[in-house]
């Protein structure tokens, strides 16, 4: 069983430009997830392109739930995609209450500015509040680095949060995203690294061998990370480590911090009456 902790929902009839040349339309995304086994998937909205187009973010997070209410291949855990810059707290709570998310997926690439705890502040103490998990998005320009991601944990550090993505920082660390979940695990601060873009199975068991196998989730950030689920998940897969770890990573952990148990339950005893008939 697997389940992809970081994919972006091309909606039906949608397509996504990952390139100048390449398209990706919503049933190849699809049929990824599905040919790889993939059972369940944190979902969020997916831009037609990069960078960002201006966009009602609002909006789009709630298009993706009218699309998610009727799309029963998966598991979906809906995360709502937003920026301090366009949105407000009660906006998050309205997507909770209202529209069924499940988590915040804090972004910087769609305004270019850099994370600070007095700007995302509202955002965060919402989601406490809430209590549900925030995804902070790292990398690619120096507005999401670490020490920046960092700076807003320890602003509130009583909430559960995901590091997004796995590459090496902007000093070409690789294991930078693996020194900082290890110190906040010293420290009692709930973080998880999602391993999209980790550069070699190596890393995975860099990872193990610091105890971080618990705080570890699967993703490939689709339709990006090459559009390939396969090649992603290769990178646990082929990771020297033992198979428990590897459970961890790439569904037990998500399990446990998205409160699926009786999702799975019950998908899995109307599988089997569905067999039996």
């Amino acid at each position: 069983m697997i389940f992809n902790a970081h994919t972006h929902y091309i909606l039906p009839g949608n397509s996504c430009w990952i390139s100048d040349y390449r398209k990706i339309t919503h049933g190849f995304w699809k049929q990824q997830l599905i040919d790889n086994g993939v059972v369940g998937a944190l979902a969020m909205y997916c831009p037609p392109t990069l960078p960002f187009p201006k966009t009602n973010l609002f909006e789009e997070n709630k298009e993706i739930w009218k699309a998610l209410k009727k799309d029963d291949s998966l598991i979906w855990v809906p995360f709502a995609m937003l920026s301090p810059s366009q949105n407000t707290p009660e906006q998050l709570k309205s997507l909770v209450k209202n529209h069924g998310f499940k988590g915040l997926k804090l972004i910087s690439v769609f305004d270019n500015k850099a994370y600070d705890p007095e700007r995302d502040g509202g955002l965060l103490m919402m989601a406490k509040e809430l209590k549900i998990p925030t995804m902070i998005h790292s990398g690619w320009r120096e507005v999401a680095g670490l020490e920046k991601i960092k700076k807003n944990i320890e602003a509130f550090p009583d909430q559960t949060y995901v590091i997004a993505h796995m590459r090496p920082n902007e000093k070409g660390c690789p294991k930078s995203h693996l020194f900082l979940l290890k110190d906040f695990m010293e420290r009692g601060i709930k973080v998880f690294g999602e391993l999209s873009y980790v550069d070699h199975p190596n890393r995975v068991f860099d990872a193990v061998q610091m105890s971080l196998e618990n705080r570890l989730l699967w993703g490939d950030d689709l339709p990006w990370g090459g559009a390939n689920t396969y090649t992603n998940l290769a990178k646990v897969v082929c990771a020297p480590i033992n198979q428990e770890s590897k459970n961890k990573i790439l569904y037990e952990n998500a399990v446990k911090l998205f409160k699926l148990e009786k999702v799975l339950s019950r998908n899995r005893i109307l599988g089997e009456q569905e067999r039996n008939k």
